[in-house]
C-alpha cells in the first residue's frame, strides 16, 4: 500500500511504501555516496575535510555514510566517529566492538525466557534404583 509522505531532506510530498525521503533525494545520495567511494578508493587515507573540499558532499554526510556503514574510517585518516555508547573511537557503525557484545548478551538474556531448574529432592532416597525389581517367592 502506497502512502503520501513528506521527504526528511526536501520535504517533498510523494508516494512511497517504505523509504523515507523522496526518489530524487535517493538518487542524489547515491551519486554523492559513489562520488566520495571512489575518491577515497583513489586517494586513501585522507581526512573528511579533504573528501569534502574535492567532492562538495558535506562532512555530515559522510559521516552518516561512516555510521551506515557505508564506508569505514579506516579507508580514511583514522577513527573519525565515537562509540555512542562509551565514546571510544571507532571506524564505522555505531558502536566499539566491546559494547557491541555487551548489548547483544543484554538482548540474549532478555530475549530467553528464564528457566529456573529446581535442586534434585534429597530429602527422599529410593532404596532401591527404577530397575531393580524383587521378586517374591511364591
Amino acid at each position: 500500500m502506497l502512502l503520501m509522505k513528506n521527504c526528511q531532506r526536501c520535504g517533498k510530498a510523494f508516494t512511497s511504501s517504505n523509504p523515507t525521503i523522496c526518489p530524487e533525494c535517493i538518487e542524489a545520495d547515491s551519486e554523492s555516496f559513489n562520488a566520495v567511494r571512489q575518491f577515497i578508493k583513489d586517494n586513501p587515507l585522507v581526512s573528511v575535510d579533504v573528501v569534502e573540499a574535492a567532492t562538495g558532499v558535506p562532512a555530515d554526510q559522510i559521516r552518516e555514510y561512516l555510521r551506515q556503514g557505508r564506508i569505514e574510517a579506516a579507508e580514511m585518516s583514522g577513527p573519525l566517529l565515537e562509540c555512542g555508547r562509551c565514546g571510544k573511537p571507532i571506524y564505522a557503525g555505531q558502536y566499539c566492538v566491546v559494547c557491541q557484545s555487551e548489548i547483544q548478551k543484554t538482548f540474549r538474556s532478555a530475549s530467553l525466557p528464564s528457566q529456573k531448574r529446581k535442586p534434585p529432592d534429597t530429602t527422599q532416597k529410593k532404596k532401591n534404583g527404577p530397575y531393580v525389581r524383587r521378586y517374591r517367592k511364591g
